[in-house]
């Protein structure tokens, strides 16, 4: 999900660059939204930083909430957890559910998550080595405790990265969290 048409230039330059990252599932579960059609936590940055307030009160609550990447807990297929990380965190070893990073969110090992990954306020998005696998979806918005969006930063400098779209993870990973349904689209 993009906000505008110049952070959609920056996702493009991204996925055009050779053997680096794999985009996988455009078919039926890869579309780009239009600006009316976008889920409202991305419809403003007010909105982002408000669902980003609501999961970190949820993690905390949960004992889910972390200054790092939390290696061996961060849920599995079978146990998906809300996991979220204030700061930077290092993607490492196998995770699901929902993942929600404030900072930089890196993929250097041999790594793979499997739901919902928000990168919100921090909004950057690095992989300098391995070969991450990400199933389901990736949210990036960067912003700061006022104002708009600014445009997200993604940087792949080596290993790579294959983004496999799958509705279901997400639907899964949401279950997760007590939050409440406020719109449903259906192509």
């Amino acid at each position: 999900v993009l906000t505008n048409e110049t952070d959609m230039a920056v996702i493009e330059n991204v996925i055009n660059q050779p053997d680096k990252v794999t985009i996988s599932g455009k078919g039926d579960h890869y579309e780009v939204f239009a600006p009316d059609q976008r889920p409202n936590f991305v419809a403003s940055a007010d909105e982002a930083r408000a669902i980003m307030s609501d999961l970190e009160a949820d993690a905390k609550v949960r004992g889910r909430w972390f200054n790092s990447y939390p290696a061996g807990s961060a849920g599995t297929d079978s146990v998906p957890e809300l996991t979220f990380v204030r700061g930077n965190a290092q993607l490492s070893g196998n995770g699901a559910g929902i993942l929600v990073v404030t900072g930089t969110l890196n993929l250097s090992g041999n790594s793979s998550y499997k739901g919902l990954i928000l990168i919100l306020e921090g909004g950057n998005l690095t992989v300098t080595g391995g070969d991450s696998k990400i199933e389901g979806s990736v949210v990036i918005a960067k912003y700061n405790a006022m104002g708009n969006f600014s445009a997200p930063s993604v940087n792949i400098s080596g290993g790579k990265v294959e983004f496999k779209a799958n509705a279901e993870r997400v639907n899964s990973a949401l279950k997760t969290v007590n939050m409440r349904v406020l719109a449903v689209r259906e192509n």
